[in-house]
């Protein structure tokens, strides 16, 4: 159930990647801070005014990269018709962790400044992906919205994510997924499902 992809002519398609790719090499040779919009145009052999014609600076190209990146990162592990089980909870906590440990190894110190912008996109992301998982459950006997439930699952994995990246923690990546996965099975049993049990849930 991952989101639609945006119907674009394959010219406009082309040159976004294009822009995204110019992006991300120059990223890997210095700070955002100091890429010019020139920059990028020149390293994708556009001018500014198609630059321009896509996105409004180079934050919206920041902003539309974090969001495509992070959306392959959970094509890597779900696919678009996958339904909610225990299974995939687990490949979303895993394509979380790996997503924001890469985004670690590769944040220079110059551009820490921009990681909580970069982590707030990704929470959003993650918590609408969650939220349409929660919508075609079946409310249980707790009065527990799905936005409410989106919301606590969302920040649980991404919060456990976050220290799991930044701080080298001495687990390996499934043995916190499936802690993470003991605790929210718990709460999801009681909120949505009427028989206390998540594995019930069509794979």
């Amino acid at each position: 159930m991952l989101p639609k992809e945006e119907k674009l002519d394959p010219r406009v398609k082309r040159t976004r990647q294009l822009l995204e790719q110019s992006f991300m090499g120059l990223l890997e040779e210095k700070s955002f801070q100091s890429i010019t919009v020139q920059d990028i145009a020149d390293r994708a052999t556009v001018n500014r005014a198609t630059f321009y014609a896509h996105f409004e600076d180079k934050f919206a190209l920041f902003d539309h990269v974090i969001h495509e990146t992070f959306k392959q990162a959970l094509k890597s592990k779900l696919t678009d018709s996958c339904k909610f089980s225990l299974d995939n909870l687990k490949l979303l906590i895993l394509a979380v962790c790996e997503y924001l440990a890469h985004l670690n190894s590769h944040c220079t110190a110059a551009d820490k400044e921009f990681r909580p912008f970069i982590e707030m996109q990704v929470q959003k992301q993650l918590y609408e992906f969650i939220l349409r998982w929660v919508i075609s459950l079946e409310p249980g006997e707790e009065p527990t919205t799905p936005e409410i439930t989106a919301s606590v699952m969302s920040w649980a994995i991404f919060g456990i994510g976050v220290r799991w990246s930044q701080n080298g923690v001495s687990q390996t990546e499934e043995e916190m997924a499936n802690q993470v996965l003991t605790l929210i099975d718990g709460g999801m049993s009681r909120a949505f499902l009427r028989d206390n049990s998540v594995l019930a849930i069509a794979q």
